[in-house]
């Protein structure tokens, strides 16, 4: 507590100080005043440091910029004035250099504004900043302030932060204090292409002081937009709001969704307006309340359906990242694929190849990672804005989990070259993007990939870096600690000081803070198998590191007012970090999700599956929601999010009970069969035979020709040759089981023998002390050994544990016969008693009665081939501890025998 409040006091300080330096006293209680409201922010002083994401400021906003700009400004273009006729025909930015160099004493102020407007159209900040008599330009539009309007007043200001003036300057300070003077006097008057240019100039500085000039412009933005009905003043509004969002109170955020609302009820906003769209998509998307707003989102991206097949790589760049942000609606992947496939044809873009990459056949993959390569390999880290980004080929390698491991060498190798190439300030910055993509990138590809010089180079900046620079922010030692955690396997231990800071910080830790922390930590857990030296004191460090942040999600929930994304976030990082799932918090976390109706889209449909799943924790009602969701919203639910339903209900056994729900989903996976990966149409499809609700007419797809040599492609393709190809292989088996066995009316053949003859043959028998008790105990029932068949496997490939043959008066134990193995269809004279051990990840965790999906299918299919099914559970015989007398008596009782 004590070191919180130092802090505030310290950031006060050290904010009345910047302040009391930039603005003159008339601003000055207005701007302070705002330091007591901050709290009130989604966003605290430390989560708002990065604003801009983006490299450089985009270029095509900034020619739009200027054609509005453009067009909203007038200049007398008479005979008489010869230079601006000429300033009006440049086409190059050398003309512009070579002007300002040697007419600058001729400039009046539409000369200046027209001269920085083609600075912004042309771009180029190297040719501009190496001007000889630059300063003196900077001074002479110092003496035309007075004489600019407010749209000038903005061109101006944001035209020299791209030259690298920052707000400290005289000039900066003079445009600065104009604008906010005339804000102050007009209020709703003031011109909103003003306030966008002014807005977007301080959002490219990222000190406290923007921040609070920021905040001096909220109440002007929310006044202006409770006024507005016109669409372009809107555009500019929401300009406003995506530049001043890490200030932005959820009061504004709900304002600007009414507004929205009300747009669209009154047809303001169609899908004509397709630069509204895309700006008010962006706005909703910030990852503080994409959440909240994945309807309004699902809505404007609905709206661009008929634009994209006419769409130019920006545009349809654009749309691609919101889908890819929420995961629906599906009616655009179609349309985007055939979108990017066609304009590859005409130019190799690399954001084109990003789009295509994600809905590609096999053949295309192979296609695609060539020219991946290449593009790869000719990269030069020293070109500027309008070349091809690292960030793309990030996306398009993860999307193409490719093993290429040369290839992923040489990207590697070209961002330790990018990211130690830049000047320290910017380092700093931009480094924990970059390394929280490695982190993810090797999880990507199943943690076998590593990049040794990339972790060295990083772990050694990251750990001094620690202690010195963010060493008393938590957000910023967060990010940094997550890597050091994560790679820590290549050195003795965590450095003791990541875990004694981490302590300390505990209090101040937020729920994003601790996913990072936990990310690093299941890094690190991957990792540990490995490691001979010094495991016991690593074992430790982790113990540790799970209290503290056991004890930040404990306060987390104590808050309250907690959102979908909060918990989902929160349980994300305890299940990752491998918590015990038999604790209090665990079930706490989980109890949140309790008879709640929940605010669900296909993002957080997908991230409560994984969590789901990975517990082995069966929630009922929000199965339910999730099936519910899928009717209600089955045009715009995508094949891969129903595959995610399906397949985590059936591991967890949950029954739907919307009686449309399973033929809807069926609907789904026959409408996106063709997008879908190979392996997730044998996942939906095994999870509907579960469910008995596979149709005749997906089973004939997958059990052809086509589809089988579609998959045997994909696993050519796969990142892990070692894993990949038996899991695809086994799920197609499974499936093919199923089948058989379910659906006999399809007539499928069954075609695994080979395959399950041959994974019998690679695996040998793994008894565990369990299954020798049982076995011992079996003696003690059974006449002799020649009466019990151990490690059975039944025609279909499952394995039964123990095997016993009774006769069908239940009076006398029978030898094992093979001639009773003839068919399902054969009713034998004895019974043929299947004993199986159930160990506690058989059942859902939090029900220890409840048969997980592949269990209750194993059940099923055994009592079809005439087997009677007996069930010994682990914690059963351990509750009799060594009473061997006992554990005797409850297996006759199960048996049926005295």
């Amino acid at each position: 507590m004590m070191l919180r409040i130092v802090s505030k006091s310290l950031l006060l300080h050290r904010a009345c100080s910047l302040i009391s330096h930039k603005v003159r006293h008339n601003h000055l209680s207005r701007i302070s005043s705002v330091l007591g409201k901050m709290s009130h922010f989604p966003s605290d002083l430390r989560s708002i440091s990065n604003i801009n994401e983006d490299e450089d400021i985009d270029q095509e906003n900034f020619y739009h910029m200027y054609q509005l700009a453009n067009k909203y400004l007038s200049h007398d273009i008479s005979s008489k004035d010869r230079l601006m006729k000429k300033i009006d025909n440049f086409n190059e930015i050398q003309q512009v250099v070579k002007c300002i160099e040697n007419k600058l004493e001729q400039f009046n102020k539409d000369h200046i504004i027209q001269l920085l407007l083609l600075t912004g159209k042309l771009r180029d900040k190297q040719e501009l900043t190496i001007i000889k008599n630059l300063d003196k330009f900077v001074e002479k539009i110092g003496t035309k302030i007075n004489e600019m309007n407010d749209i000038e007043l903005g061109i101006t200001l944001l035209h020299l932060r791209l030259l690298g003036f920052n707000s400290r300057h005289p000039v900066m300070q003079k445009v600065i204090n104009s604008l906010m003077d005339s804000m102050s006097q007009k209020k709703n008057e003031f011109d909103s292409l003003a306030m966008s240019l002014f807005t977007e100039a301080m959002c490219l500085e990222r000190d406290l002081y923007s921040k609070l000039i920021m905040v001096e412009t909220l109440p002007v933005i929310n006044s202006k937009l409770n006024y507005c009905n016109d669409a372009l003043e809107f555009y500019h509004l929401i300009s406003c709001l995506n530049n001043v969002h890490p200030v932005l109170s959820s009061d504004s955020l709900n304002n600007y969704k009414d507004k929205i609302e009300e747009f669209l009820d009154k047809n303001l906003i169609t899908n004509d307006h397709v630069r509204i769209i895309f700006k008010t998509i962006n706005f909703l998307n910030f990852p503080h309340w994409s959440t909240a707003n994945a309807k309004l989102i699902q809505k404007f991206l609905i709206l661009l359906e008929k634009s994209v097949p006419n769409m130019q790589p920006k545009d349809l760049f654009q749309t691609n990242r919101a889908l890819f942000v929420q995961y629906e609606p599906s009616m655009l992947i179609p349309l985007l694929r055939d979108r990017a496939k066609k304009l590859l044809e005409e130019t190799q873009d690399v954001e084109l190849l990003q789009i295509a990459c994600l809905y590609c056949t096999p053949q295309e993959r192979i296609k695609f990672v060539e020219m991946l390569r290449d593009k790869v390999l000719k990269y030069q880290t020293t070109l500027g804005p309008g070349s091809d980004s690292l960030a793309s080929f990030f996306k398009i390698l993860r999307l193409l989990k490719i093993s290429d491991t040369e290839l992923c060498d040489c990207f590697w190798t070209k961002i330790v070259n990018k990211i130690f190439s830049l000047p320290e300030p910017e380092l700093r910055h931009r480094l924990p993007k970059y390394f929280h993509r490695y982190m993810n990138f090797n999880n990507n590809l199943g943690g076998t990939y590593r990049h040794i010089e990339f972790e060295k180079i990083v772990y050694e900046y990251c750990v001094e870096e620690m202690k010195t620079g963010s060493t008393y922010i938590p957000k910023e030692f967060s990010k940094f600690a997550s890597f050091v955690i994560a790679y820590s396997d290549r050195y003795e231990c965590i450095p003791p000081f990541v875990i004694e800071k981490l302590i300390m910080m505990q209090e101040q830790l937020n729920i994003i803070d601790c996913k990072l922390v936990s990310r690093g930590l299941e890094i690190l857990h991957g990792f540990r198998p490995r490691r001979r030296l010094n495991r016991d004191l690593l074992d430790n460090q982790m113990e540790i590191l799970q209290y503290v942040l056991d004890s930040c999600a404990q306060r987390h929930l104590e808050t309250g007012n907690l959102s979908i994304k909060d918990i989902n976030v929160i349980l994300s990082s305890y299940v990752r970090r491998r918590a015990p799932r038999d604790s209090s918090l665990f079930f706490e976390i989980m109890g949140w999700y309790d008879n709640k109706k929940l605010e669900l889209n296909s993002r957080t449909i997908r991230e409560i599956c994984h969590s789901l799943q990975v517990a082995k924790f069966c929630n009922d009602s929000v199965c339910d929601q999730f099936f519910n969701y899928v009717v209600d919203n089955k045009d715009i639910v995508t094949g891969e999010t129903v595959e995610k339903i399906l397949t985590t209900c059936y591991n967890l056994s949950y029954f739907p009970e919307n009686p449309e729900a399973l033929d809807t989903c069926s609907d789904i996976i026959h409408r996106d069969f063709n997008v879908m990966s190979g392996l997730s149409v044998v996942q939906a499809l095994l999870a509907l035979t579960f469910y008995k609700s596979a149709r005749a007419e997906l089973i004939s797809l997958v059990f052809n020709g086509d589809f089988i040599k579609r998959l045997e492609q994909e696993v050519q393709m796969a990142y892990s040759r070692d894993t990949y190809p038996q899991k695809v292989m086994s799920l197609v088996m499974q499936l093919n089981r199923a089948v058989c066995l379910d659906h006999p009316e399809y007539n499928i053949r069954w075609f695994q023998q080979s395959f399950i003859e041959a994974q019998m043959s690679k695996k040998p028998v793994i008894k565990n002390k369990f299954h020798e008790e049982v076995h011992r105990l079996l003696l003690h029932i059974v006449p002799s050994r020649d009466y019990l068949a151990v490690n059975q496997i039944t025609p279909y490939g499952y394995r039964i544990d123990f095997e016993i043959h009774i006769d069908k008066n239940y009076n006398k134990f029978l030898k094992p016969n093979p001639d009773d193995y003839i068919g399902i269809n054969y009713k034998p004279k004895v019974h043929k008693v299947a004993i199986l051990l159930l160990s506690f990840d058989t059942f859902c965790i939090n029900d220890i009665n409840r048969l997980r999906g592949t269990e209750l299918l194993r059940m099923r299919h055994l009592e079809m081939m005439n087997y009677k099914v007996i069930h010994v559970k682990k914690s059963d015989l351990k509750m009799l501890y060594e009473n061997v007398t006992a554990k005797i008596k409850h297996l006759k009782k199960l048996l049926q025998i005295g």
